[in-house]
């Protein structure tokens, strides 16, 4: 099914000028970070772990709810979850200030709550460089196309009763300023309503053109490639209803993540369903462009699935 939810993982942040380096770049650096944090997954080094993921870090897990640190630390503590296998591929890292965003295909394998899991994943990682070294403030991950295909039949642990919202899994820490938030909202609604509304003019103002947006039947697009999405006539959207969303600034970064009910039509079917998600935004000049978005299938859906449903 072709569908996308659009959160507002907000990223504001101005332009440094590119100075010659004798050592490292900044792209290196937050890739060798990408590393470690594997590494220190395969290791048990909890040490590590704690000092890679900031104490606000956030993820939009590929099981449809919603992580912290905290939960992520004890659930690898107490072995609900141990990983025998990560690598990434296909690695891109874009520099924005002291703002990173990683993306890329993460083969995982581990054994969760007793039982074989992983494969390959298509994320999104957003990095803040604090105190002179980098640091993950958010995750997304979603299984690949192929992963989803290799998947179907299968049967999976179901975490609705686990499920909790972002605002909820995330109330413990500061919030953004209000206006940085009301602008952040506003964001989110106009590009909504340009996607029910395949208004070309303003999807082309506020997709940025350095945009990767994976959705949540795991493949990822590009900014016209979104464009061409919002205005096929097979794709009809009519409902994105944001809900339990929490809004985080870090300075001139602010991220929006939470769920969103969708309703559409394509192909002949419509669909009713609930995404998690993470945007991305950045600040040009007085108006906001989207410049990375990932989104989830939740683990609490609105009601049974349809027998109609679509999948691409």
């Amino acid at each position: 099914m072709r569908d996308r939810i659009v959160f507002c993982a907000a990223l504001l942040v101005s332009a440094g000028n590119l100075l010659p380096q004798s050592g490292p770049t900044e792209s290196q650096l937050v890739a060798q970070a990408e590393r470690e944090w594997n590494d220190a997954y395969l290791h048990g080094d909890f040490a590590k772990l704690k000092a890679i993921m900031a104490a606000d870090y956030m993820d939009v897990t590929d099981d449809g709810t919603f992580d912290t640190r905290a939960t992520n630390l004890r659930s690898t503590k107490s072995g609900e979850q141990k990983f025998t296998a990560l690598s990434v591929s296909n690695l891109i890292t874009r520099i924005y200030g002291d703002v990173a965003i990683n993306t890329g295909v993460l083969h995982m394998e581990l054994i969760f709550r007793g039982k074989p899991a992983g494969g390959d994943f298509l994320f999104t990682d957003v990095w803040q460089k604090r105190n002179r070294r980098w640091q993950v403030i958010a995750s997304a991950e979603t299984p690949t196309e192929a992963q989803q295909k290799k998947d179907a039949g299968k049967t999976k642990i179901s975490l609705a009763a686990d499920f909790k919202s972002a605002a909820e899994a995330y109330r413990a820490f500061r919030k953004a300023p209000p206006q940085t938030e009301s602008t952040v909202v506003k964001a989110e609604h106009e590009l909504n309503e340009a996607w029910i509304g395949k208004d070309k003019p303003k999807l082309q103002s506020l997709l940025g053109e350095d945009l990767t947006d994976i959705w949540d039947d795991g493949f990822s697009n590009d900014k016209q490639q979104d464009i061409t999405a919002a205005l096929s006539p097979d794709d009809r959207y009519f409902e994105f209803s944001p809900f339990g969303y929490v809004v985080r600034a870090y300075g001139d970064v602010a991220i929006f993540i939470g769920s969103s009910h969708n309703r559409g039509h394509y192909k002949g079917h419509d669909y009713d369903e609930n995404l998690n998600g993470l945007d991305v935004w950045r600040r040009e000049g007085s108006g906001w462009t989207l410049i990375a978005s990932q989104s989830v299938t939740c683990a609490r859906q609105p009601g049974p699935p349809k027998s109609g449903a679509v999948k691409d």
